[in-house]
């Protein structure tokens, strides 16, 4: 037995010795070659061959290497891709855009400089207005309609060095959202972006001195504007309608706000005047319906018609006084059935007492400057009526109508009251102003 199993033993390490030699004669045979050191190569054993266009797998290394090229100035053009991506995204510095291509110009009578005309061949929704024309001309105007209709601009950029927007230039472009308007503009034309119904914000420059006709009308989604020091004039329809504009401040160097300036600005809840202003005019802030805190100086001198009739705070009744009269600070914007006027009125506005059937007499106090036109118009049983030296201002009808009126009793001299402006203010009759040294006919 001993034997029997010795010679099984054997058997099997003879067996296991021939499938090992088997397995090894298997495996493709080993070349010199690929242990020799590649041509033009470092001197490292397995370092990759430059000239090799096969798939073999390399390092990210690799790989960035052989995308890049050199341009001769030691840095390879990935590292500058890679540089201007960080740049962009991290510095937070304003690259130079790229202006458009294709837009028209027309050189103006200087021969130096050139007018922006139309947008020509341009298909950008996102427009920068070149400083120069190819032609070399330095761009100074946007033209009369020059983008108007163009409802595909989604942003316009205006290089430093234009000075004018004319009439209409961006009027309804109806998805721009976005306007750059540098330091240099100094006139905004008249509706030059009307309609521009996307438009959410501005910057009007320091330099424009006239908000003109309609400038922004319609632009239903402005939510938001600063009237700059230097703006000395609001013009009519500037604002019109924008009913989502909500914050409005403006500087004292404002005189005037036109006919309308901020008609139905319905998300507007409160304004405040600066004390240059002296003239707001009709329906200036009329139908801003949630307009609930009016803040208005000393200084203005006329409130036109309806200025700011159906706002919030004209509407809410809380803000008369119990004989029906509105005051809006020291101006006294309606008479409803007041007898008399109070003390520390500075103005009376368009049409306050207009047809005031039972009004016979009433005195003008001393602080009153200015008496509005037509304030009085039709009072047809108005007899009598007293008025301060304070007045210097007497507007047109204001008396138109006052058949019944026969005298006036003015607190100051002859001189003082033929210096009172104002023409056709008075009604048919025949009046008496029994001043402080005599008397004058008015026939």
């Amino acid at each position: 037995m001993k034997k029997l199993f010795a010679i099984l033993l054997a058997l099997m390490m003879v067996a296991s010795l021939l499938v090992s030699c088997t397995s090894i004669s298997d495996e493709p045979p080993s070349t010199n070659d690929s242990q020799e050191t590649p041509s033009g190569s470092n001197g490292s054993v397995g370092a990759p061959d430059n000239n090799s266009t096969g798939s073999e797998s390399t390092s990210d290394s690799d790989n960035i290497t052989d995308n890049t090229t050199d341009d001769g100035d030691g840095n390879d053009e990935n590292e500058d891709n890679t540089t201007n991506n960080n740049d962009t995204e991290n510095d937070g510095e304003v690259r130079p855009e790229t202006p458009s291509e294709g837009l028209q110009f027309r050189v103006n009578k200087d021969g130096v400089t050139c007018t922006l005309v139309g947008i020509g061949t341009c298909t950008d929704t996102e427009i920068v207005i070149p400083s120069t024309s190819p032609e070399g001309h330095k761009v100074t105007i946007v033209g009369i309609g020059a983008f108007q209709s163009c409802e595909q601009i989604t942003s316009i950029s205006i290089p430093n060095g234009v000075t004018t927007i004319e009439n209409h230039a961006f009027r309804e472009c109806s998805a721009l959202v976005k306007i750059t308007i540098p330091e240099s503009v100094n006139s905004i034309g008249e509706y030059a972006f009307r309609e521009c119904s996307k438009l959410v914000n501005v910057s009007i420059p320091k330099t424009v001195s006239i908000l003109k006709y309609g400038s922004f009308y319609g632009c239903s989604s402005l939510t938001s504007i600063s009237i700059p020091n230097g703006v000395t004039e609001i013009e009519n329809d500037v604002f019109y309608q924008c009913s989502s504009l909500a914050d409005v401040t403006m500087t004292s160097s404002v005189e005037e706000i036109g006919n309308c300036a901020f008609y139905q600005c319905s998300s507007l809840k409160k304004i405040t005047i600066p004390s240059g202003v002296t003239s707001i005019n009709t329906r200036a802030f009329a139908s801003c319906t949630k307009l609930a805190e009016i803040n208005l100086p000393n200084t203005i001198h006329t409130i036109g018609e309806q200025a700011f009739l159906n706002t919030a705070y004209f509407n809410n009744y809380d803000n008369r006084d119990a004989d029906g009269s509105l005051y809006i600070g020291n101006h006294l914007i309606y008479g409803g059935n007041a007898q008399n006027i109070r003390q520390g009125t500075v103005s009376i506005a368009f049409g306050a007492f207009v047809e005031r059937d039972n009004l016979t007499t009433i005195e003008i106090p001393d602080g009153v400057t200015c008496i509005g036109m037509e304030a009085f118009r039709q009072c047809k049983n108005l007899t009598s009526i007293t008025i301060s030296n304070s007045v210097k201002e007497i507007k047109s009808a204001a008396f138109y109508g006052c058949n019944s009126l026969s005298t006036i009793h003015f607190n100051g001299t002859k001189s003082e009251w033929n210096n009172i402006v104002g023409n056709y203010w008075r009604g048919k009759a025949t009046i008496t102003v029994k001043c402080t040294d005599g008397d004058i006919t008015i026939e």
